[in-house]
């Protein structure tokens, strides 16, 4: 265990060599507190405390908290699973309604088989509007039972935390390619490996002791800049919003799929540039066509005519990991909404296990 966490510590050692990981870390930082300084309290018409932008005056029109209903109503939706039921009433309503326009249009048609399905339409869309009538007071009454002593300050706190965690999300995403790509090509370039496998240390505790510090080292980054975030905000609004904390865990999940990525490159290719270029790639090409593919997918779901999209966005949605959806997740936890859909998280660890396990062979088989 011992040679294990020196692997582990040693990554720190190799971080503080580079003058990137700081210049990364810096940014990080000053981003965390931008979210400390970019808004200001202010009041409303009714006098009450709000959260606002720094610019007007100290009275706002526009405050967080009216952001923040439509916010928790569109995710309280997600929660309830309403989304899949009202997709699932509206593909029978499109079904009858396309049997209705067939016999219509059909000259040798029966009467009275038009006439049952213009009944049968009739029925559904009476049933379909009464499920959204009734979806939306479901999700009204969960947003008053939990929201019930919330203030409006409060409120425009949780839409602040709600962007922060998404923004640092994202950005610590963007830091981490080019912060973790060199440790792998770094600990297998000629000389360097020679003295680590001349040690009383597994390959296995080599590998995964490297993969495991690059983790630690981001895990205590972005844990740091969460606690700079928490305090600023708390000292300059009064409210204490621990649920922040609870987009940690699926940030840093997030970024263990993206460093077995990125990781994975550095191994077979040995090249930090090139691990860099492919996990930008991979992060801004190929995500953000996959993320906008499984969004547009859900948008047209309840829509005619959109077949082969639906069906890419199915493929996209099994075959890909989606760090938006990751994203999504981490942010809703700050609203106390759990829409932790369980697909995103399975093809997640399954690219990571494949990820490190090829890696690891790589790794092994390789003669130093």
């Amino acid at each position: 265990m011992s040679a294990f966490l020196a692997i582990v510590g040693d990554t720190w050692r190799q971080s503080k060599q580079q003058i990137v990981f700081f210049i990364l870390a810096g940014l990080l930082l000053l981003t965390g507190i931008g979210f400390v300084a970019g808004f200001k309290v202010k009041t409303n018409d009714a006098n009450e405390k709000v959260l606002g932008f720094p610019f007007g005056g100290e009275k706002t029109q526009l405050s967080l908290d009216r952001l923040w209903d439509a916010q928790y109503r569109q995710l309280i939706h997600q929660e309830l699973g309403h989304e899949k039921v009202l997709k699932e009433k509206t593909d029978a309503y499109d079904a009858t309604k396309a049997r209705f326009e067939a016999l219509a249009r059909n000259p040798s048609a029966n009467q009275e088989d038009i006439q049952k399905a213009n009944d049968d339409l009739t029925e559904q869309r009476k049933d379909l509007k009464a499920l959204q009538q009734k979806q939306s007071e479901e999700a009204q009454e969960v947003v008053d039972s939990r929201t019930k002593n919330l203030s409006a300050l409060d409120k425009g706190v949780e839409m602040w935390l709600h962007w922060a965690v998404e923004f640092l999300f994202k950005f610590s995403m963007w830091i981490f390619i080019a912060g973790c790509a060199g440790y792998f090509p770094n600990m297998l370039s000629a000389g360097a490996v020679d003295i680590l496998v001349s040690k009383p240390v597994t390959r296995a505790q080599l590998f995964f002791g490297k993969f495991l510090g690059g983790l630690v080292l981001y895990a205590g980054l972005i844990t740091a800049v969460y606690i700079v975030v928490f305090l600023g905000v708390g000292i300059r609004t009064g409210v204490w919003h621990l649920r922040f904390f609870a987009g940690i865990p699926t940030t840093i999940f997030a970024a263990a799929l993206l460093y077995s990525i990125v990781g994975w490159i550095g191994v077979f290719t040995r090249s930090t540039a090139f691990a860099i270029i492919i996990g930008y790639l991979f992060y801004f090409i190929i995500d953000t066509f996959v993320g906008w593919t499984q969004k547009l997918g859900d948008v047209f779901a309840l829509e005619e005519g959109f077949s082969t999209l639906k069906s890419i966005s199915d493929f996209a949605k099994i075959a890909f990991p989606g760090f938006d959806r990751l994203e999504d997740a981490a942010a809703a936890t700050v609203m106390n909404v759990p829409i932790w859909e369980l697909q995103p998280f399975l093809v997640a660890t399954m690219w990571m296990a494949v990820c490190l396990g090829t890696a690891y062979w790589r790794f092994q088989k390789s003669d130093f």
